[in-house]
C-alpha cells in the first residue's frame, strides 16, 4: 500500500498512519469495545467509521476493489468542507470552503485511514478508480462518504452542561388533535423497540445514481438488518427505499409511537460569533402530508425528520428561535382563516418566506412555563412559530397552493421533567435524549449508529431526497444556518 500525506491549507500533517487488516469473517466487524459486531453476511462492510472523536476520525474501507471490479486498487482523497460562515451581507452568495487534507492509494482488501480533526465540519472520503489516474474527477469516483466531526476548539461545554441547557429550553410541542404520529426514538424507528415481526421481514433497497456507471449499485435486505447495513454503506449518493411496490404499504405507516414519544437534542458552539445553538430533533415513522395513512398525498413518505433551534449568546441568554419547515426552494406562507395569503390593508403579503426556516426573537416567542411552543403541521410535521394555517406555494405571487397544512392544536407534548407547564387532558410527556452527533460511528455499541449513513434516508417525491442528522444544513453548516440569505423574521404581531 502506497501512502502519501499532504499539507494542504491546514499547515499541519493531517494523517498519521495507515494500516491494513486481514479480512475478518463475513458476518462480524470489530467494535470499539474490542468485541465483534454482527453485520450482514450478504453485504460485508464497505465503509466503517471506527472512531469519531474530537481528536481524530478513523475509518476502515472494505474490499472496494473487489466490489467494483477495480483491477489495480483505488486512490483516495479526504476533503474537509467547512461552514459558509464568512457572511458579509444578505446579497452575498456563500460557498463552503473545501480543503484537501489527505491523499493516498491502496491495493489492499481492507484499508484503515486516520485523519486528525483540526476543524469542525464534514470530512468527505472519496475513492477513485486507479486506472484513470486522476484525482478530483467526479466521473472517476466509485465511493463518496461524509463523516461529520467537531473540533475540540469548538466544543468547550461539558456533556452535563449541554444536558442542562437542553433541558432548560426543551419545548412544549403543540400538535393538531387529528395527528396520528408522534416523534419517536431511533430505536423505535428501526424496530428495535416494540418490534413488529412483519416489518422485520419487509424488503428494503439501498441504491444510488452516480456519475460513474461502474459505481452504481443496488443492495437488497430485510428491515431487520437495517442496523447491519446502513452503518457500513453510508455512500453520500445513496438512497434508502422501500422494496415494496409502494411505501404506503409499509408497516412503518402503522407505527404511531404513542408509547415511545422522544425528542432529541444536539448543541453546537459558534466560537466566532459567540453563540450557542440548541437544536431539537423530531423523528417520525411516516409523513402522509395532508393525506391519511390509508390515502396519503402523492408526496407522502416513510421516515421523517424535523427540527428547531434555540440560539443563545455565550452568557446563555436566549436570543431567538429558528423554526424549520420544508425546503429552502419552497415558498411558505401563513394563511388567514379562509385559507388565503395574509395581507396588509395595503395589499402586501406578510409572513411569507423561501429560506426553509424563519426566526422569532425570544421575547416574541409563544411560551408555556417559560418554554417555546412550536406548532407542528398536521401530517407533514413542519415546525412553525404559532398555531395556525400554512401553505406551500409554487410561485412568488399569489400562486398555486400545493400543500395546505394546519399546524398546532390542543395536544401538548412536554418534557417529562418540566415544572410549571400548563397541561390538558390530551397532553403527553416525552423523553429528551442527546443525539450524540459529536461521536457518530458504525460501532454496534452506538445506539445511533444508523446516523453514520450519509446518504438519503428519506425517499421523497421528485429529485430532492433528504438526509438525517448530522447531514442536514442545520448541522453541516451550523455556523451560518441561523443566517439565511436573506434572513426572514416571522412577524408575531400581525
Amino acid at each position: 500500500m502506497i501512502l502519501r500525506t499532504l499539507v494542504l491549507g491546514l499547515a499541519v500533517i493531517l494523517f498519521t498512519n495507515c494500516s491494513t487488516w486481514q479480512k475478518p469473517v463475513a458476518d462480524r466487524q470489530v467494535s470499539a469495545a474490542g468485541g465483534r459486531c454482527e453485520v450482514s453476511a450478504e453485504m460485508p462492510p464497505m465503509f466503517s467509521v471506527l472512531e469519531n472523536t474530537r481528536e481524530r476520525i478513523v475509518v476502515e474501507v472494505g474490499d472496494i476493489a473487489e466490489k467494483f471490479k477495480l483491477d489495480s486498487g483505488y486512490k483516495y482523497q479526504v476533503i474537509h468542507r467547512g461552514s459558509k460562515e464568512d457572511r458579509q451581507g444578505v446579497n452575498t452568495q456563500y460557498v463552503a470552503k473545501e480543503t484537501v487534507v489527505l491523499e493516498g492509494e491502496s491495493t489492499e482488501r481492507r484499508t484503515r485511514i486516520e485523519v486528525p480533526v483540526k476543524k469542525t465540519g464534514v470530512y468527505i472520503f472519496k475513492l477513485f478508480n486507479t486506472k484513470f489516474g486522476i484525482l478530483g474527477k467526479t466521473e472517476n469516483v466509485v465511493w463518496s462518504q461524509k463523516v461529520f466531526a467537531i473540533a475540540p476548539t469548538e466544543s468547550t461545554l461539558t456533556e452535563e452542561q449541554k444536558k442542562s441547557i437542553a433541558e432548560q429550553y426543551a419545548p412544549v410541542v403543540s400538535m393538531h388533535k387529528d395527528e396520528l404520529y408522534f416523534p419517536v426514538s431511533i430505536e423505535y424507528l428501526t424496530n428495535q423497540v416494540e418490534p413488529d415481526a412483519q416489518l422485520a421481514r419487509e424488503p428494503f433497497v439501498l441504491t444510488n445514481s452516480f456519475t460513474s456507471k461502474e459505481a452504481k449499485f443496488s443492495y437488497n435486505f430485510n428491515f431487520s438488518e437495517i442496523n447491519k447495513v446502513l452503518p457500513y454503506y453510508g455512500h453520500a449518493g445513496s438512497v434508502l427505499k422501500s422494496g415494496l411496490k409502494s411505501s404506503t404499504s409499509s408497516r412503518l405507516v402503522s407505527r404511531y409511537g404513542k408509547n415511545n414519544v422522544t425528542v432529541y437534542y444536539s448543541i453546537f458552539e459558534n466560537t466566532k460569533d459567540r453563540e450557542i445553538y440548541v437544536n431539537y430533533h423530531f423523528f417520525y415513522t411516516y409523513d402522509p402530508k395532508n393525506g391519511t395513512p390509508e390515502k396519503p398525498a402523492a408526496a407522502g413518505h416513510i421516515f421523517d425528520r424535523e427540527s428547531m433551534t434555540v440560539v443563545l449568546n455565550r452568557s446563555f441568554k436566549p436570543l431567538h428561535v429558528f423554526f424549520g419547515a420544508h425546503l429552502p426552494s419552497q415558498i411558505m406562507a401563513e394563511l388567514d382563516a379562509k385559507g388565503d395569503l395574509k395581507k396588509s390593508t395595503e395589499g402586501s403579503i406578510y409572513n411569507r418566506w423561501k429560506t426553509g426556516r424563519v426566526y422569532v426573537p425570544w421575547d416574541k416567542v409563544i411560551k408555556n412555563g417559560g418554554r417555546t411552543v412550536p406548532a407542528i403541521a398536521l401530517g407533514s410535521h413542519g415546525v412553525y412559530p404559532r398555531t395556525g394555517n400554512y401553505g406551500v406555494y409554487l410561485t412568488e405571487g399569489t400562486g398555486t397552493k400545493v400543500l395546505p397544512e394546519p399546524a398546532g392544536g390542543d395536544r401538548l407534548l412536554y418534557p417529562e421533567f418540566a415544572q410549571g407547564v400548563q397541561k390538558n387532558a390530551t397532553s403527553y410527556s416525552y423523553k429528551l435524549k442527546s443525539l450524540g452527533l459529536d461521536n457518530v460511528t458504525s460501532d454496534c455499541n452506538n445506539p445511533h449508529r444508523m446516523l453514520a449513513f450519509s446518504g438519503a434516508t428519506v425517499d421523497v417525491l421528485g429529485p430532492s431526497n433528504a438526509t438525517f442528522p448530522p447531514y442536514t444544513d442545520r448541522e453541516e453548516d451550523y455556523r451560518s444556518y441561523g443566517y439565511p440569505d436573506p434572513e426572514v423574521m416571522f412577524d408575531m404581531d400581525r
